[in-house]
């Protein structure tokens, strides 16, 4: 190579050398700058009194000054608080507040008599219960908070004697009650129960959308409800005939199943371990023709429906298999 060659080859190497440069400072400043702009959480004040959240009670006094305190609680999982809060006489503010700041219920013991209880859904996080004298006289209170975690299902099993449910335990619950919705029916509370399974026996019909809710429940106070749980049996199609009518080609015959959105169709040549699939999305077909089989050679054949819900999608089981030698 001629020395402008090699000039020219040392410029390009330099220009990319340089590229190179210029990317990796644009993205050192990029990850700074995502650095900068997330928020910093500053710590609780040491002076902040920490409070459990399970039904203890506590007490407090102001001075004849008053003044405020100002208790603090974290949160795992969503769920409801519920105060429960007395004071001997009015002028005694509550508010609840997240960390950052946000207002969640504010109150005062002016409003009413006696205990007040309020109640507010919370999400994992922080909170802040700020307990103000509005008047300049030693007021007394005293408060509960009990917390109502969101109860969640751990598995659920469709089985000969119906379906069987199971969740975790909720935080501060002391039953859970069970609401179920057929189709488009309405929901209906179908079980109160202590424990954390429960078999509901009237859930056995095929081609049904069976849906639940549990709530946990703590004297008169109830959770959220629970993410709806979906479940559906489709019925398993019945593979009525298979038959070669013509060279290369095998035809299945079934009986439809109604409210399913279609069909998978499973074919393999014997001696075969692997199954192939033909995906018929017609709910109301009730035959398809596989073309270009090898002729001469027997095929295994069986079929199932499937229903798609909330593009969740629900197979049936497996017809019978039925075996045909394709002309």
């Amino acid at each position: 190579m001629d020395s402008y060659g090699k000039e020219k080859t040392m410029r390009k190497a330099e220009k990319k050398r340089q590229f190179q440069r210029t990317i990796g400072a644009l993205l050192f400043c990029f990850a700074v700058l995502l650095l900068v702009r997330q928020p910093v959480l500053a710590a609780v004040p040491e002076d902040y009194i920490p409070v459990e959240i399970d039904g203890t009670d506590y007490t407090g006094m102001f001075s004849e000054e008053g003044g405020e305190d100002i208790y603090y609680f974290n949160v795992e999982n969503s769920g409801r608080i519920i105060l429960t809060a007395t004071t001997e006489a009015g002028g005694v503010q509550y508010l609840l507040r997240t960390k950052m700041g946000m207002q969640i219920l504010e109150f005062s013991s002016n409003e009413e008599e006696g205990t007040l209880e309020k109640t507010a859904t919370l999400n994992r996080g922080t909170y802040y219960l700020i307990i103000k004298s509005e008047a300049k006289r030693a007021d007394s209170y005293s408060f509960r908070l009990t917390y109502l975690e969101t109860p969640k299902f751990s598995s659920s099993k469709k089985q000969k004697s119906g379906i069987k449910l199971n969740w975790d335990a909720s935080m501060g619950a002391k039953g859970y009650q069970i609401y179920r919705k057929i189709d488009s029916q309405k929901w209906e509370k179908v079980k109160t129960t202590k424990k954390r399974t429960w078999t509901d026996t009237k859930a056995t019909k095929q081609n049904t959308k069976y849906q639940y809710k549990i709530y946990a429940y703590n004297g008169k106070q109830k959770s959220e409800g629970s993410a709806a749980l979906i479940l559906y049996d489709s019925a398993a199609p019945v593979l009525t005939d298979v038959k070669s009518n013509s060279v290369h080609t095998l035809t299945a015959y079934w009986k439809t199943v109604p409210k399913v959105t279609g069909y998978e169709l499973w074919y393999r040549r014997e001696g075969e371990e692997s199954w192939q699939k033909v995906d018929i999305p017609e709910k109301k077909k009730d035959l398809w023709t596989l073309f270009y089989v090898y002729e001469q050679k027997n095929y295994d054949v069986r079929i199932r429906s499937y229903k798609v819900i909330k593009e969740v999608t629900y197979y049936s089981k497996f017809s019978k298999t039925k075996r045909v030698k394709v002309q």
